[in-house]
């Protein structure tokens, strides 16, 4: 009997090994093939310093109520018109709700649908507790070492001069557009794009545009070892982004002199419930951005790796436990919850009646804000605790297709213009772009930025010392230009 079960543990073994090798070894790489042809566009050696002075301007989105921005936004429309004066000669330019851009550049045939491009002309303040930290006063536009350093380089202008840049040069070239273009540059992105994008996109709905595919920023090129087993660069295209949901948790509980507290405080009871979501995150899964990610990037990786990614049905838990041993990678498998804000009290010896916390989720696609919200309240299972959704809230976004030609022409664009051996993979935005308010307009939006961030880029946006290097700026015009020309070639 002993014998007998032996063998049969020993034939399921070897059974597995054989399913795990043949899966390896047919783990065929996704990868485009293309020449590159677009390396030696010549760029403006001016063009960094037309970035420079859209950087000069401190085009702030605040959260304050009474503070704006709307002066610096309508001085950098201005220096817009002044830097690229033949978009603004050939193209209709139209203001929405006071501040944003609406560019259209109209094609030739209109049997094609056309291509949005996306960029946002406000930044993110400076936080004065680090402000000293900055090289470089961050909105004097100054190029130090090979770099533009100041706020909005890397978030988000470079976008939006990148893409008028590229369309200047094929102004002066008599470049005549088959296909529409239309560029939507927002002005309150940093706040949700709601006054902005937003109100942009149902102009465009309204008037009956649906669009091929939507292009804006979100994801970047990789550098240095952020991916696991992956020494290449990656081009990382978001497919899709996580949702957006903020709880305002309050308790009120008597209070009084300190002298006397009673056992339970209306900021103990809080804690305890804030510690509960912290202590009880919500739980990992796959969605299917991520893996689009693995098919493209899984191939790619060393043996050992790329054995575990090509069997997910074996090695599924141990996948997601190392990815998800770093924060990037956590917050890649699961709904994350951030306490944000936490106030109470006026006093030193007053103990508070109330006490009122903000914790902010990120949703995966698939994870819904009423199934979190019951998730939440499950958790932290107290009545005395209030919760209430605050803000403005998204669900995550639908999953634009890596099968569309769409996909293929941006990947190929990517492995045109780079300098060196790039991959490309779809992989899932963690924040929040001006894109979640256009899908209504397209199945086929796109969250990139060819933009190459090493893990300390990536600290430098919302961070301290935001740079951008000039053939960086250089590459990202050189995208913009061929993108333009690709679409037009390529049946879409």
């Amino acid at each position: 009997m002993f014998k007998k079960l032996a063998i049969s543990i020993t034939v399921v073994i070897l059974v597995v090994v054989a399913v795990v090798l043949y899966n390896t070894y047919n783990f065929a790489s996704k990868q485009f093939k293309t020449e590159k042809i677009a390396t030696n566009i010549a760029i403006d050696e001016a063009a960094i310093l037309r970035l420079a002075e859209g950087i000069k301007q401190p085009t702030i989105s605040y959260e304050e109520p009474g503070m704006s921005n709307t002066l610096a936004i309508l001085q950098l429309h201005e220096i817009l018109a002044q830097s690229f004066p033949l978009v603004h000669e050939k193209l209709t330019k139209e203001v929405v709700n006071n501040f944003s851009l609406l560019y259209e550049w109209k094609g030739t045939n209109s049997s094609l649908k056309p291509v949005i491009l996306m960029g946002h002309m406000d930044v993110v303040p400076i936080e004065e507790a680090n402000k000293a930290e900055w090289i470089q006063p961050p909105f004097e536009g100054k190029i130090v070492d090979g770099a533009l350093r100041g706020r909005g380089t890397l978030d988000d202008k470079c976008a939006v001069f990148g893409i008028l840049e590229a369309t200047e040069m094929l102004l002066k070239k008599d470049f005549q557009p088959e296909r529409t273009f239309y560029f939507v540059f927002g002005h309150d992105e940093e706040l949700g794009g709601e006054q902005g994008a937003k109100v942009a996109a149902a102009i465009l709905k309204q008037r009956g545009v649906a669009a091929e595919m939507v292009l804006d920023e979100g994801m970047y090129i990789s550098t240095g070892d952020m991916i696991p087993g992956i020494t290449k660069p990656v081009a990382l295209i978001g497919v899709a982004e996580k949702g957006y949901m903020t709880l305002e948790l309050i308790t009120r509980i008597k209070g009084g002199h300190s002298s006397i507290p009673s056992k339970e405080t209306s900021i103990g009871v809080l804690a305890k419930a804030v510690a509960a979501l912290q202590d009880n995150l919500l739980e990992t899964h796959f969605t299917e951005p991520t893996r689009m990610f693995f098919e493209y990037i899984g191939p790619e990786m060393p043996f050992g790796l790329k054995m575990v990614v090509a069997n997910q049905w074996l090695f599924e838990k141990v996948l997601i436990n190392e990815m998800t041993s770093f924060r990037e990678g956590s917050a890649t498998f699961r709904t994350t919850t951030a306490p944000t804000i936490f106030h109470s009290g006026i006093k030193e010896n007053v103990v508070p009646y109330e006490a009122r916390a903000v914790v902010n989720f990120r949703l995966l696609p698939g994870d819904h804000s009423h199934d979190v919200l019951d998730k939440v309240k499950a958790i932290i299972n107290d009545e005395r605790v209030e919760i209430t959704t605050i803000s403005h809230m998204n669900e995550a976004s639908p999953v634009s297709s890596d099968k569309e030609a769409a996909f293929k022409v941006l990947a190929k664009t990517i492995r045109q213009v780079s300098k060196d051996d790039i991959m490309v993979s779809p992989s899932l935005v963690l924040g929040g772009t001006d894109s979640k308010h256009f899908k209504d307009l397209s199945p086929n939006i796109f969250k990139y930025l060819h933009i190459r961030m090493t893990g300390e880029d990536l600290k430098r946006v919302h961070g301290t010392n935001e740079r951008i290097l000039v053939e960086d700026y250089n590459e990202l015009i050189r995208f913009y230009y061929q993108l333009m020309l690709n679409v037009q070639q390529m049946q879409l």
